[in-house]
């Protein structure tokens, strides 16, 4: 193999295997010390506060009954929990059995109902409970303790701490171990360029021989040893898994994208056929009518697979677009008669407000599969209304606008609908058929028109979509 730089070499390589074989195995030695020193600390922290809040409990569980009636009572709590809010740095309060702060060591949230907290919940049942919460950059500890008294809950002793220290001294810790990892990749470094250069020297000198005869056909042998034979093998062998890998996505994509694209025609058709057999008594027009109409999909179904070959042409950067003259104005209600019997049969209305004419040099099979696309997944996504389609124009630009009242798209979801794959709603996609190709396909098929697609959308209240592409009415496109 010819080697055009030192930093391809396989000392080089064995050098880089080295340093990132301890590169893993330290990143995984001080994460496992990180999340142990972390959870051992932390630990430790939680069990002393739950020690000095069962403590606390004890001391005030013969007077919380009296708190709010007796002064005594409750300058005695007060004073209590101060004192020890000072001693262990933490914020105690004492709530009664319905969740109410009844005293509280900062003197803020008197008579304030925390009992949406988890740990109250579980406190109020007699279970001590205790959780870690981050407040922007800050950790703190929620602790709570049931008041007990004849084995009734009586009250809560609840207690937050601010637990940045236990981090801080972890993050002090880490960066020792950090420092010393660092010096023992330097360390290693070095003693691996010596190994990689001791190793590499006899391969090295094998292939500078190799260079000198290299363009033979024949099998080259030096010393038996079969020339560059491990690189050829891995790079037959990289070339063979990517070759794979391109196959598999490309039989995923087009099982996918035939799922997704031949269901509406097939649709259609078993709507006519279906509509024939339960005739008992049609006039032959009618019989001719729907054999046309059928005759019409089956030509579709062709044109839809001659379009899904556009997605390998996309991947191999081979599209080629064949523009003509073509009447939106047809086209859209060539497209709107395919999609009807769709339409009719969930009760929508599909209808083209044509109030001006226009004609553009457009690819007229893969800008109708861009029609299809959108206007079926409006009728999909549409339970009452329907959709309409209309047609606008200016000297620069065309605009078909689309709109439904349908069930919307949220607003964060309208970004990422014409990356491929993508599905608003995983479950709900999958109901109606999607495999969230449609638009992915549009927006690649109007952009190679140097177009593009903008996309409006209130949930509940439909969705409207304006396809704009360039007025090119003359040939010279």
């Amino acid at each position: 193999m010819q080697i055009s730089s030192k930093f391809y070499s396989i000392k080089w390589k064995l050098l880089s295997t080295y340093l990132t074989l301890l590169l893993i195995i330290l990143f995984i030695i001080n994460m496992f010390l990180y999340v142990t020193f972390l959870n051992k600390n932390i630990n430790e922290r939680i069990e002393f506060l739950k020690v000095q809040s069962n403590v606390i409990a004890n001391q005030s569980d013969s007077y919380i009954n009296t708190l709010q009636v007796n002064e005594y009572s409750n300058n005695y709590v007060n004073t209590l929990i101060k004192k020890y809010s000072i001693s262990i740095n933490s914020r105690i309060m004492i709530l009664d059995s319905y969740g109410y702060i009844l005293v509280d060591s900062n003197d803020i949230d008197i008579n304030k109902n925390i009992i949406r907290l988890n740990e109250v919940k579980s406190a109020l049942n007699g279970i001590e409970a205790s959780n870690i919460y981050s407040f922007k950059e800050s950790k703190f500890a929620y602790i709570a303790s049931p008041i007990l008294k004849n084995n009734n809950v009586t009250g809560i002793l609840f207690m937050s701490t601010n637990i940045d220290d236990v981090y801080d001294n972890i993050y002090s810790t880490m960066s020792i171990i950090l420092f010393i990892s660092l010096l023992s990749i330097i360390f290693t470094g070095l003693i691996s360029i010596i190994f990689a250069d001791f190793i590499s020297k006899p391969i090295v000198s094998l292939n500078k021989s190799v260079k000198k005869i290299y363009g033979q056909n024949d099998i080259i042998q030096i010393n038996n040893i079969k020339i560059d034979e491990i690189t050829q093998l891995t790079n037959s062998f990289t070339l063979l898994t990517t070759k794979l890998q391109q196959i598999e996505k490309r039989r995923k994509k087009f099982v996918s994208n035939v799922s997704h694209e031949l269901r509406t025609p097939i649709t259609s058709m078993i709507i006519l056929s279906d509509t024939i057999i339960n005739c008992e008594k049609c006039d032959e027009s009618l019989y001719k009518e729907f054999m046309k109409d059928t005759n019409s999909e089956l030509h579709r179904l062709s044109r839809i697979i001659d379009d899904l070959l556009y997605l390998v042409d996309i991947e191999k950067d081979e599209i080629s677009f064949k523009y003509e003259l073509t009447s939106l104005n047809f086209l859209i209600r060539e497209v709107i008669s395919s999609l009807k019997p769709i339409a009719d049969s969930d009760n929508l209305y599909l209808n083209f407000e044509e109030n001006i004419k226009v004609q553009t040099f457009i690819d007229r099979s893969k800008f109708q599969r861009v029609l299809i696309n959108i206007i079926g997944n409006s009728i999909k996504y549409t339970e009452n209304g329907g959709i309409t389609i209309s047609l606008s124009s200016t000297t620069e630009t065309i605009k078909i606008t689309i709109q439904d009242t349908g069930i919307g798209i949220p607003e964060k979801d309208i970004p990422f609908l014409f990356d491929r794959f993508y599905r608003v709603d995983e479950s709900r996609a999958t109901n109606r058929g999607s495999t969230g190709l449609g638009l992915s396909i549009a927006g690649e098929i109007i952009e190679l028109h140097k177009g593009k697609i903008e996309i409006n959308s209130k949930i509940n209240f439909g969705t409207q979509i304006n396809i704009i592409i360039p007025n090119k009415n003359m040939a010279g496109v």
